[in-house]
């Protein structure tokens, strides 16, 4: 790599954790493309030059956020050896994450700006089916195991996800062991019922 390359890399590392911790604190309107470039301490070309808009540079953090959540799930999941034991360190996971990736929650603030864009909502779409994909994939290798087999995969995967995705929309001022403990009701619940 030569040295333009590098520090080229660094930059677009700086404007993406910048952009990262604006939208976190601030929300997807409510950060500007200066509040970036002052949070980041680069230039405005350096942006442009990198990224076309902030709209590109937001799918860029999630797009990233997913890629480093999936690899991370994906290491973390290997020490669970059946599809309920999976379920419950999927809770565990999520209980985790929720604080390290805060940034989910601006999605729908996101998508409400850029109703126009459907480019934009297609992408952020393909992201979030790959958060999908995981719980999917549980369920499949559960079937494919003879469990719940009397249940549709898509059903299930719906089901599960709008419990966990909803526990973590509302999660922003839980404590950790707490929110640890409301996601794992809720795999108690999704797997027994509320008896």
């Amino acid at each position: 790599m030569t040295k333009h390359s590098v520090a080229s890399k660094r930059t677009k590392e700086k404007i993406i954790n910048a952009a990262r911790s604006l939208f976190k604190i601030k929300g997807y309107s409510d950060t500007t493309i200066t509040d970036i470039i002052n949070e980041g301490g680069i230039s405005r070309g350096n942006l442009y030059y990198h990224f076309d808009n902030k709209e590109a540079l937001f799918l860029h953090v999630m797009e990233e956020d997913a890629r480093i959540w999936l690899e991370e799930w994906h290491s973390y999941c290997q020490q669970f050896k059946n599809p309920k034991d999976r379920l419950y360190g999927l809770a565990e996971f999520y209980a985790d994450t929720a604080i390290s990736y805060p940034i989910s929650r601006v999605q729908k603030e996101f998508l409400s700006s850029i109703l126009t864009v459907k480019t934009s909502a297609k992408k952020l779409e393909a992201i979030n089916l790959q958060y999908l994909k995981v719980c999917e994939n549980i369920f499949q290798e559960a079937q494919n195991k003879g469990y719940w087999e009397k249940y549709d995969i898509s059903f299930l995967t719906l089901l599960l996800s709008s419990i966990l995705n909803g526990i973590e929309e509302e999660a922003n001022n839980i404590p950790k062991d707490k929110l640890k403990e409301i996601f794992t009701k809720g795999i108690d619940i999704f797997l027994n019922g509320i008896d």
